[in-house]
């Protein structure tokens, strides 16, 4: 029966503690995905269901599952992925979807597979979302580095329940650094498992549990002098090319904003962000 079954990729999209859903010309929901092509592995077949459906091109996709229903045997991918949606001719409409929204008629895999991930209904989600802010001035990086930590990071905190991801970055600089923001643009979402070996292995952090975290990482400009908060004990203004420890996120962060800085946002020219910033010299020394 299980050598019957027919192989899918299906992808996991998450946006500010919300799953991409898609339905074709009927009324159920799915999660973005399809049927894996004869020699095509099931992560080139995530990549290209994904665009194939939504328009959104994965930059980074991370094997979670292999997941099993009456006639499909699902390979369930987390999937990083910029831009807007855009829908194709195989979909007819597309959700940003969570627990504390209206219920949706969905597949038998997309409640099952929020359940193995625990985004379900009743059941703590165990994603923590982070408003993460890049913050420059006169072509310097401002990193944070807390009392236990022996590396710096970028400014930022969690998004509070309710709490839209771009006034958490506001609150959260101005929390840590005193800085007042003045212009704010949404770049990219990073995605960083705290068990790389077991993506699904939560961690307890605060008194919860979770798998791993979603960044909203935003460019920031910002006006005044550095205030530190007691949360952390020492910042710099990184020319990226000082020799600094540097948390391995942060590397990843900036080669994929050193691309945004180069093709900014609309969001970003609207908001009177300036375009060229030498982010990739920062990228490149982080590693």
């Amino acid at each position: 029966m299980a050598g019957r079954l027919r192989e899918r990729a299906t992808v996991v999209v998450i946006r500010s503690g919300r799953v991409l859903l898609v339905r074709d010309v009927g009324p159920v929901f799915a999660m973005p995905g399809g049927g894996i092509e004869p020699g095509e592995s099931p992560e080139a077949a995530a990549v290209r269901e994904l665009r194939e459906e939504t328009g959104l091109a994965a930059t980074r996709v991370a094997p979670l599952f292999v997941w099993e229903s009456a006639i499909h045997r699902h390979h369930v991918f987390l999937a990083e992925a910029n831009g807007e949606v855009e829908i194709g001719q195989e979909v007819s409409e597309f959700r940003w979807w969570d627990h504390h929204m209206e219920a949706l008629p969905t597949h038998s895999h997309v409640e099952a597979i929020l359940e193995r991930l625990s985004i379900s209904a009743g059941r703590e989600i165990r994603i923590r979302r982070r408003a993460t802010a890049i913050v420059m001035r006169d072509e310097r990086l401002l990193l944070l580095r807390e009392p236990e930590d022996t590396e710096f990071g970028l400014p930022g905190g969690g998004v509070e329940d309710d709490e839209p991801p771009s006034l958490a970055v506001v609150r959260e600089l101005l929390e840590e650094t005193g800085l007042a923001a003045s212009r704010v643009a949404y770049l990219f979402d990073y995605y960083e498992f705290w068990d790389t070996d077991n993506p699904l292995a939560p961690v307890v952090h605060q008194g919860y549990h979770y798998w791993g975290q979603v960044h909203n990482v935003f460019r920031v400009d910002a006006d005044g002098e550095v205030i530190l908060s007691a949360e952390h004990c020492e910042f710099t203004w990184w020319d990226g090319i000082a020799d600094l420890p540097v948390w391995s996120g942060v590397k990843d962060m900036l080669s994929t904003a050193s691309q945004a800085s180069t093709n900014p946002p609309a969001d970003a020219v609207g908001a009177g962000l300036r375009p060229a910033q030498p982010l990739d010299r920062f990228a490149a020394r982080s590693e």
